[in-house]
């Protein structure tokens, strides 16, 4: 009931965002393999990468947010990125629009995951039905990153806007790129579905 106790002070002050008395709450924690996640996650908030790498690993949960931290964790050798820990926190508040913002600024701090944050961005922004923002982030990823995991992704969401605006033959275009451009990507049956789905609303000629 304690430690419960003080994990919920803890994600109290990380929510008001003072991570300063978020760590002091938390007090002494346990190390090695019994270390609360939660500490993995202050660090990851005040940017410390390394440490947050080095105790979140340890983890099944399948939360969205667990998740994007453990691939940027994973891809990045970086140790050290403030900006990307204000993204995290961010997030973590509850702040869309200024987890879409900072994810964006921080990405040149990850250059080994930059597609990763970026992607996570044009979610956002999406979600909050900002299109052409959406738009610009993903043709960012496609276009400057073509060689990241992220970039059939981008090409595929980017694809279904088209299509849902109406504009089926860009729509096309797009998921032929992304086919014949990843063919080994597992969005790929994905992208033929689509494919199909816009060839059937063009005229025909």
């Amino acid at each position: 009931a304690r430690v419960r106790l003080v994990r919920m002070a803890a994600w109290g002050w990380v929510r008001a965002g003072d991570l300063a008395k978020a760590r002091a709450a938390m007090g002494t924690t346990p190390t090695g393999e019994d270390e609360d996640r939660t500490m993995g996650w202050i660090s990851l908030y005040e940017g410390n990468l390394r440490e947050a790498r080095r105790i979140l690993k340890r983890t099944n949960e399948t939360d969205p947010d667990l998740l994007l931290a453990l691939a940027m964790l994973g891809r990045t050798k970086v140790d050290s990125a403030p900006e990307v820990g204000n993204a995290f926190l961010a997030l973590a508040r509850g702040d869309s629009t200024a987890a879409a913002t900072k994810l964006v600024a921080a990405a040149p701090q990850v250059p080994d995951a930059a597609s990763l944050m970026l992607n996570a961005a044009a979610r956002i922004v999406a979600a909050r039905h900002d299109d052409s923002a959406a738009v610009a982030l993903w043709q960012r990823v496609v276009e400057q990153y073509a060689s990241a995991p992220e970039a059939a992704e981008a090409e595929l969401e980017w694809a279904r806007l088209l299509r849902r605006h109406g504009d089926t033959a860009a729509a096309v275009q797009r998921l032929e790129h992304l086919i014949l451009t990843y063919p080994r990507s597992a969005l790929v049956p994905q992208a033929r579905r689509e494919l199909d789905l816009a060839r059937q609303s063009v005229p025909s000629t």
